[in-house]
């Protein structure tokens, strides 16, 4: 699913680079995916490892210095397990459009249980995206 994520993401011109977050144990699959990725798709991927399970908003936190090195205009962050069609350019240039610099776009999504019935959806990782 992560790849349909990346596909998301280089959509955005500016796109400079990705940038996985998740507690996760790093495997040999999940290298050799990331090495493909990175040449089909022409982007610098990265892996970053929480010393725990810090969370979306502790991960960004932990990572913060990681995540606005190069000084990015905007930045994106997915969670994992929630798949969409991802309207990044647009909600890029919503945000640029309508909003300040130290403004967000939010793109809401509800996940329906066995009886249709809405329930959060689980935190397996956060997906960060550096734009501009």
């Amino acid at each position: 699913m992560i790849q349909h994520h990346i596909e998301a993401c280089t959509k955005i011109p500016s796109m400079k680079e990705i940038l996985l977050v998740g507690f996760y144990q790093p495997t040999e699959a999940l290298s050799r995916f990331l090495v493909s990725a990175q040449q089909e798709f022409k982007i610098p991927i990265r892996y970053l490892q929480e010393y725990a399970a810090l969370g979306t908003g502790g991960g960004i936190y932990h990572f913060r210095d990681q995540i606005l090195s190069g000084g990015p205009d905007a930045f994106f962050v997915l969670n994992a397990d929630v798949c969409s069609e991802f309207p990044l350019p647009e909600m890029l240039a919503f945000q640029q459009q309508h909003g300040d610099p130290q403004s967000f776009v939010i793109l809401g999504t509800t996940v329906r249980g066995g009886l249709g019935q809405p329930q959060a959806a689980g935190s397996l990782g956060t997906h960060l995206n550096r734009a501009c």
